[in-house]
């Protein structure tokens, strides 16, 4: 599943991110996800409410895959504190900087690569 988001980078786009997931109709927990940030703005997301938010109940499996599209130098840097900070509870997240890598990395691990 890709969910892809345009606007400024805030905790906004994180919650309609989850509440995407939750809304679409085929939503699996177990399911690899691709959220593309590539349209995403610099915005005014402190990394205080990356902490908050990465450290909230995850509606997606802990063995599901997630890759996060960031190309945008400051958005990838933010995307990988979350990861660091969701790490504990979301060992499978990967931060790239193009959606071809974002699929890439998605069969690359599916093959068990």
């Amino acid at each position: 599943m890709v969910a892809s988001f345009d606007g400024d980078f805030s905790l906004e786009v994180f919650v309609e991110a989850r509440q995407q997931l939750l809304a679409a109709p085929l939503f699996d927990p177990t399911y690899a996800y691709i959220i593309d940030l590539s349209q995403i703005a610099r915005g005014s997301l402190r990394h205080e409410q990356i902490q908050e938010f990465a450290v909230q109940p995850t509606v997606i499996s802990r063995e599901s895959v997630q890759v996060i599209v960031a190309p945008d130098p400051e958005t990838f840097q933010l995307v990988r504190l979350y990861q660091t900070y969701a790490a504990g509870d979301r060992p499978n997240i990967h931060v790239v900087k193009s959606l071809e890598e974002a699929y890439a990395r998605v069969r690359g691990l599916k093959r068990g690569a």
